[in-house]
């Protein structure tokens, strides 16, 4: 018998691991949750070479390409310090890893501007957000600067031409 105590309030249908930010993810089976988050989501992004800020559909005008990638770990997450690459599928079905070069090379082809491919940690990790020109927003179809709150990089791996 249900402990009376208890209530029930839904079940999980499915996990999902995002390993590059604003990229579609992966679907697991089980998770290890830790007070970061879940391990290996969001463990890389990209960041704007000219501007220093982290690459997310916040910004769909300038991001929303990363929405058709998709990425995934080809090994077990096993800790934060030691993330293994992910690899990401580009629309037209290459897979490559996070930590080639010509990764970076490829995306930023493809977004039409210079990005790396980050992890880790930095004390103040940007986004820009887009706010759509909807009358009661108060930044209506501005662009803001934000402090990213749940992603902190440091290791780049950098364009190369």
């Amino acid at each position: 018998m249900p402990n009376p105590a208890s209530t029930l309030v839904g079940e999980v249908e499915a996990l999902w691991r995002y390993p590059v930010k604003s990229m579609m993810g992966e679907r697991v089976e089980t998770v290890v949750v830790t007070e970061r988050g879940i391990l290996g989501d969001r463990a890389y992004a990209l960041v704007d070479q000219n501007t220093g800020k982290l690459g997310s559909v916040k910004n769909p005008r300038k991001w929303g390409f990363l929405l058709t990638c998709k990425a995934r770990f080809a090994e077990p997450v096993e800790s934060d310090e030691t993330v293994p690459p992910a690899l990401i599928t580009f629309p037209d079905g290459a897979c490559l890893p996070t930590n080639r070069p010509e990764t970076a090379k490829m995306l930023s082809e493809f977004l039409g501007r210079k990005v790396s491919i980050a992890s880790g940690g930095t004390a103040q990790p940007r986004v820009e957000k887009y706010w759509p020109n909807i009358e009661s927003l108060a930044h209506r179809d501005e662009v803001t600067d934000q402090l990213s709150w749940k992603i902190a990089f440091s290791t780049a791996i950098p364009y190369t031409s």
